[in-house]
């Protein structure tokens, strides 16, 4: 701890001896003249050799060449002023001195008093702010560490409440409540990912995709920590809700990936509206979040931080990583014979060409020539 304030150190511990101190105080200062005396200076020859002994002293100390000039130039001054000029100067200064010197000794007399101080004779503000109702005394402990510091913290109120475990106060209360909200998150996250897991797993009803389906999630996880010990970024309070936040957000694009490599067959590769998706979706997500990184709050200015990081990890992820992962996995996949067929039929239906000669023109005159009629078939 750094230190403590209470009201029981102002008063003395050793009574006796302090009293008998200032007693002895009180009686060689009680008879004080009402004004200062008056002093008169010395002659110039005495005050030059006065400063020249001043002069010798300083030399051997070692001062400054500073003082060592002002005072050269004091004794330059006295020499030129003449002597009564120098004596009336001189006169005055010393009686100043003087008068300040019989105030304070003044002072010193109106407070020596022989007799232990009591409580009463304190400020009532200072009582009433370390005395209580009933008697007992406030004692103020301040802790050397840092209030955001946790191990500081954890120390500190270990100590404390060895002493007194019902101690209380705003580093305990921060304490507990940042404690309080990291186990909240943990489990918030937790839940969280048990429920994604439960949910995926209805929709693929399947180990592997559910496991493929949650790879960004997890790698981007991995990721964004690692970023924010790279770039000393404490988790905190603040931005410890991207726990369950990050878990939300980076799923999403596993699972679409993963229902477009199912639709697929022979080698994946990735559809131009699912890469399109994911990165609109997940850039339009950094951006809001990182509108947090301008704010003047520095929870905000972490928060966003965190975020940025953590669903950046999730893109790359997602569009990296995954990918080349279903294409590995389906290096050996072949294409059905249905799916071979579906590839030669036409965008247009047959059954539609068929009311259309598609092989003649419109004539010029703008009006269509008459429709071909075409034998029907089973398509």
């Amino acid at each position: 701890m750094k230190r403590v304030d209470e009201i029981v150190s102002l008063f003395p511990s050793d009574k006796e001896l302090e009293s008998s101190i200032i007693a002895d105080i009180r009686q060689q200062l009680e008879h004080l003249p009402v004004r200062p005396p008056q002093i008169f200076p010395d002659t110039p020859e005495d005050l030059d050799q006065a400063v020249a002994r001043l002069q010798t002293v300083l030399a051997k100390n070692g001062c400054s060449l500073q003082i060592k000039r002002q005072t050269e130039q004091i004794r330059i001054a006295l020499q030129r002023l003449p002597f009564s000029e120098c004596g009336r100067r001189l006169s005055w200064y010393q009686e100043q001195v003087a008068a300040d010197l019989l105030n304070r000794l003044c002072l010193l007399r109106s407070v020596a008093n022989p007799e232990p101080p009591r409580q009463t004779d304190l400020p009532n503000a200072l009582i009433r702010r370390f005395v209580g109702k009933n008697g007992w005394h406030l004692l103020r402990v301040y802790s050397k560490g840092s209030i955001w510091d946790m191990a500081a913290m954890e120390k500190f109120v270990c100590e404390v409440r060895s002493v007194d475990p019902s101690a209380t106060g705003n580093p305990l209360q921060t304490y507990e409540a940042s404690r309080q909200m990291k186990w909240s998150y943990e489990q918030a996250g937790i839940y969280a990912l048990i429920g994604i897991l439960v949910f995926v797993y209805l929709d693929f009803r399947s180990l592997l995709y559910t496991f493929l389906a949650v790879l960004p999630l997890g790698l981007g996880m991995w990721q964004t920590f690692g970023f924010l010990g790279l770039l000393n970024i404490p988790l905190n309070p603040a931005n410890m809700i991207v726990l369950p936040l990050l878990l939300g957000i980076g799923v999403d694009n596993g699972v679409h990936l993963v229902h477009d490599y199912r639709r697929q067959d022979g080698p994946y590769r990735m559809s131009a509206s699912i890469g399109s998706s994911v990165m609109l979706t997940s850039l339009t997500t950094m951006i809001g979040f990182g509108s947090l990184m301008i704010a003047s709050h520095k929870g905000l200015q972490s928060l966003g931080r965190v975020l940025t990081i953590g669903v950046s990890c999730c893109l790359f992820t997602s569009l990296v990583i995954l990918p080349a992962l279903l294409v590995w996995l389906s290096r050996n996949r072949s294409i059905s014979q249905v799916d071979k067929q579906s590839l030669d039929r036409p965008i247009i239906p047959r059954r539609i060409l068929e009311h259309f000669d598609m092989t003649h023109p419109i004539a010029s005159s703008g009006h269509a020539t008459s429709p071909k009629k075409v034998p029907q078939e089973c398509t």
